[in-house]
């Protein structure tokens, strides 16, 4: 994730036609990052506004561990990972 003045770009998308949470987490994760959840489970459901586009928006946020390393597909998606204390992987 990239900041973009308080915003970051985050993977993600919007769910397919009858995609349940976790079909979404897993499709997401493999398009733009090349990794498969581990473990995943619901940590928050988020309704918000989209910062750079002011539309209304739905998060679903996991917490998981990552079948490999990921590889960003995209340039913006440089990811933050912290380790399973909270704190930031080296």
């Amino acid at each position: 994730m990239r900041p973009k003045g308080e915003a970051v770009a985050a993977p993600g998308g919007k769910p397919d036609a009858g995609e349940t949470d976790i079909e979404l987490l897993v499709r997401e994760l493999d398009e733009e990052l090349g990794v498969r959840p581990v473990d995943a489970r619901v940590l928050a459901h988020v309704e918000s506004v989209a910062v750079l586009e002011g539309v209304p928006l739905r998060l679903t946020v996991f917490t998981a561990g990552l079948s490999s390393t990921p590889h960003p597909a995209a340039e913006d998606h440089v990811l933050p990972l912290l380790k399973g204390n909270g704190m930031p992987a080296a």
